[in-house]
């Protein structure tokens, strides 16, 4: 089990390489850390995308049934998942389940938005998600 306590946003988590130590702080203070166990759905495809889901530690395998019903998995170690359907406003496109004991920070919608508004340096976030949907970012 790992410590709430001694849980942050990882340095290497692709899309946030590129921001500072105070903005992964400030991006930390925003989230809810939390334990998951193998098996554990995050979130299902189709569901309102109501926060992103950073993994910290352990691992998560990200589903996508196409329209053949063909499943396409992937599996992730240190990632932020769930942006997409985040940034505008819709739904998860993919479904995320816990396949080691992880440690997962979920950062509600609003303050995501709100934090690459602020930070438009988050590699990967600040670029191709501010474009897309830059009228959801406000500051």
């Amino acid at each position: 089990m790992f410590s709430t306590d001694q849980l942050s946003i990882p340095a290497d988590v692709e899309g946030l390489v590129h921001i500072s130590t105070n903005a992964r702080e400030r991006l930390a203070a925003a989230a809810t850390f939390r334990t998951c166990k193998p098996g554990e759905v995050l979130y299902r495809a189709g569901e309102p995308a109501n926060g992103v889901y950073i993994v910290c530690r352990g691992g998560v395998k990200v589903t996508h049934r196409d329209q053949n019903l063909n499943d396409f998995e992937l599996a992730c170690s240190t990632a932020i998942l769930g942006v997409p359907g985040v940034m505008s406003g819709t739904v998860y496109q993919f479904s995320a389940t816990v396949l080691v004991q992880s440690a997962v920070a979920f950062i509600p919608a609003s303050d995501f938005v709100e934090f690459v508004a602020e930070h438009p340096e988050a590699d990967g976030i600040g670029g191709y998600v501010t474009r897309k949907f830059r009228d959801r970012l406000t500051v």
